[in-house]
């Protein structure tokens, strides 16, 4: 039976192997989907790009996530509430690495 993370907890398994592996923290940099393949997820989607950004105490990454459906007629709160939201949802809002 496959393993079924979501985003955030793909991106944490990701992250923990980089802290404590130097060397997979390099080839994640260099080569992203050769380093998750290595890590085991074999089933990345040919058209999803993969960014690495590495964020530190002097380096802030932002992720601007797709707008949501509708958004157009929606207030600044409610806006807020769904990006919010957006980081706990299965995917972020965004394509999930899952499968491995």
């Amino acid at each position: 039976m496959k393993d079924r993370r979501g985003r955030k907890e793909t991106e944490a398994k990701i992250n923990a192997k980089a802290w404590k592996d130097p060397e997979f923290r390099k080839k994640l940099i260099a080569n992203p989907r050769q380093a998750l393949k290595e890590m085991g997820m074999q089933n990345i989607p040919a058209q999803l790009k993969i960014d690495v950004m590495k964020e530190e105490k002097d380096h802030w990454c932002i992720v601007l996530r797709e707008p949501p459906a509708g958004y157009g007629s929606l207030s600044e709160e409610e806006l807020e509430k769904l990006a919010a939201a957006a980081d706990s949802e299965e995917c972020g809002g965004g394509s999930c690495l899952t499968g491995y």
